[in-house]
């Protein structure tokens, strides 16, 4: 009887766990067009740029997009592809990286990284599926297991992007439905190769000790699941998931957690340190993106009645401080002479000088940048400083008595 109920008691925790890990139908369509609403707004942004979409089985528009500070120069930036959605019964990917991108575009602090870097972002990857909260898309295929093959719309449509882009690194965000015998949250690593086997590792545990992720480093045959793919193909790719029973919250948070480190990592990095990293990167043609790289609008000096008297205004007030400069330097005419002589160890003749005194304070500046030859010190996590670099002179002040 005891082991009748212990049975029955094991079978009822698994079943409510499973149920709380299964989001309904109803609330897996209410966040797709939550998802839609959100990716509308976003991309009014002049940060956002549209790329020419495709279509899905059942005729959905399959989305991608460009994030990036247009007005700065787009040679030396690092690129990031972000994809989401590939299982449409996993939402909490698709929310977590929406809200990435939204505080991405909309503050300024965020906005920082988007000078050294572009992000290419997929939000949904199998728009059918998340409409339908379901794990395959409307053909009933899997689109993370047709990275070898490329049967489904969806693989087409981001391999594409890949061979258009050639990233530095591929994100690919998923979420477990249940329980696993390995760490929830979690980033894989998958390395086929010896060269760049190091600098994935320092990337990953650079991610996982911010947003909180086991790193799982991976071998294998098996190439047919996004990251594993990519990563055979050169490009430093990785799976982030997340735990089943944790909430919808904290899985957002690792999320974007997750993203900014990545992204701000790579930004951070050399072009060396990104070429050893993703060799498959060294293959991009800025030639072929450049029309997707301009900015929406250039900003424009509008000419108007009050053009001329700015001008004039601008110019008085020009006059006015030559004039003041002017008359500085009549009252102290000798005072640079004097801080020369004082630094190489001689005082000139005081009666040459102004009746000012002059004392110098100097402060001690030591630094060092961290990065060895194959650059894998460039992901330590908080970066380290050596305090071995030059003294320099930062500041010096005129005092009078």
């Amino acid at each position: 009887m005891n082991t009748r109920v212990a049975a029955s008691n094991r079978l009822v925790a698994w079943l409510s766990v499973i149920l709380a890990c299964a989001p309904s139908a109803t609330a897996a369509a209410g966040i797709y067009d939550r998802a839609l609403s959100d990716m509308a707004q976003i991309e009014q942004s002049p940060y956002v740029r549209v790329l020419p979409a495709g279509r899905s089985p059942d005729g959905r528009p399959l989305r991608a997009i460009v994030v990036t500070d247009f007005f700065s120069p787009s040679q030396s930036k690092a690129r990031v592809m972000i994809c989401a959605g590939q299982h449409g019964d996993e939402p909490n990917p698709i929310v977590g990286l929406t809200s990435f991108l939204r505080d991405l575009v909309n503050r300024k602090d965020a906005r920082k990284v988007l000078k050294d870097c572009v992000l290419i972002v997929v939000p949904i990857v199998n728009p059918d599926g998340a409409a339908a909260n379901r794990r395959t898309n409307a053909a009933g295929a899997d689109v993370n297991r047709d990275w070898m093959k490329l049967a489904t719309e969806e693989a087409r449509f981001v391999d594409t992007l890949v061979s258009q882009w050639h990233p530095h690194v591929i994100l690919d965000l998923h979420e477990w439905r249940q329980r696993t015998s390995v760490p929830g949250d979690e980033i894989e690593v998958f390395s086929p190769r010896a060269g760049g086997s190091q600098l994935q590792r320092a990337l990953a545990l650079r991610v996982g000790r911010t947003a909180g992720l086991t790193m799982l480093q991976c071998h294998g045959d098996r190439q047919d699941l996004l990251h594993r793919r990519f990563s055979s193909e050169g490009y430093a790719s990785y799976l982030i998931e997340t735990a089943c029973d944790r909430p919808p919250q904290e899985k957002h948070a690792i999320y974007r957690a997750a993203l900014y480190s990545a992204v701000e990592a790579i930004s951070e990095a050399s072009s060396g340190t990104r070429s050893i990293l993703s060799p498959g990167s060294d293959r991009y043609d800025p030639v072929v993106v450049a029309g997707f790289l301009t900015p929406k609008s250039a900003p424009r000096i509008v000419a108007s009645k009050g053009m001329p008297v700015l001008a004039a205004a601008m110019s008085a007030l020009g006059f006015v401080v030559l004039a003041r400069m002017a008359r500085k330097r009549e009252r102290k005419p000798c005072v640079r002479y004097r801080i020369r002589a004082l630094r190489r160890g001689y005082d000139p003749d005081p009666a040459r000088l102004s009746p000012f005194s002059v004392q110098a304070q100097t402060t001690t500046e030591s630094y060092q940048s961290v990065e060895p030859d194959d650059g894998a010190a460039v992901f330590r996590l908080p970066p380290e400083r050596i305090n071995t670099g030059p003294c320099r002179q930062k500041q010096t002040r005129l005092m009078s008595p």
